[in-house]
């Protein structure tokens, strides 16, 4: 069972939405949590009513400097960190035309911010707080994806790929942190009641006011307490929305049925382990304790 209480939690993210909402639940089982957030003003709003001790850090979470400045930080107040929750993200103006957000026509710009931000800033989180972990042989990393990380499509193309990749990112983590007992699990959020959505209308250019927040879509505090149970019960997949399940089966069964015709090939043996699947890594390559 996962202790909480004095962990030094991490949150990317922190200041809104579900990354704030993460914050909260683990600070109410007695975690200290430190609010990582590129707004520094939106973050001082929330440290006042999280329900426990609470720093925050100004992090933009694709600059490998700010993140060993941010790891210095919280080490000299609260300590070495045992829970890294990577959630920030961003993602386009979700109210425009599919049409108009064809990967085709999609900028560079755009693609460079997607993936700097939506996977290599949870790359750069894992990079500067896992090797503390795995010496401590203790904690757990949640990497936040999406329902598009399980199923792509039109006009999600980038998106999609961020957090596709951060699903690639975790299941490989989890596998080499095991051996020293430190879990991974990865988010799969839908619709949410966040700001993630609005702050890309403000990135658009939108005017949103200040509070404002998705009129529709699951409680982040509901979230919040999914991401506590999934760290408690070390679940590699938290899923936050059921009814997507038929649509990971469609796209998992036309994978498969493409397999129904497809030869072996001749050098194949089952007694061996396949290249490049979880038994051949295990016992090639996984470090050894």
């Amino acid at each position: 069972m996962f202790i909480f209480k004095d962990q030094v939690a991490f949150v990317t993210g922190g200041a809104s939405g579900i990354g704030y909402a993460i914050a909260c639940s683990l600070a109410k089982r007695g975690a200290k949590v430190v609010v990582a957030d590129i707004d520094v003003e939106q973050t001082e709003k929330v440290l006042k009513d999280i329900p426990g001790e609470a720093i925050g850090i100004k992090l933009n979470v694709a600059d490998r400097a700010n993140w060993l400045a941010a790891k210095e930080e919280t080490e000299s107040k609260f300590g070495e960190v045992g829970i890294l929750i990577n959630n920030a993200g961003v993602i386009d103006n979700p109210f425009a035309p599919i049409a108009e957000r064809e990967f085709l026509d999609y900028p560079y710009e755009k693609w460079d911010r997607m993936i700097n931000i939506n996977l290599a800033g949870v790359a750069n989180g894992i990079k500067t707080f896992g090797p503390t972990m795995r010496k401590n042989r203790c904690g757990h990393i949640v990497n936040t994806s999406s329902t598009q990380g399980l199923i792509p499509t039109a006009g999600l193309a980038a998106y999609s790929v961020s957090k596709f990749g951060v699903v690639a990112i975790t299941e490989s983590l989890r596998d080499e942190l095991a051996p020293f007992d430190v879990g991974v699990s990865v988010l799969f959020p839908g619709a949410t009641a966040s700001r993630i959505a609005l702050n890309a209308l403000k990135d658009a250019g939108v005017s949103v006011a200040d509070g404002t927040r998705m009129a529709s879509g699951l409680d982040p505090a509901v979230v919040g307490e999914m991401v506590v149970e999934g760290i408690k019960n070390n679940k590699l997949y938290i899923i936050t929305h059921g009814e997507y399940r038929k649509y990971c089966e469609d796209r998992f069964a036309r994978i498969i049925a493409e397999f129904t015709d497809t030869p072996v090939s001749p050098d194949y043996s089952p007694d061996k382990p396949l290249p490049a699947t979880r038994e051949w890594a295990r016992d090639k390559y996984v470090r050894k304790v």
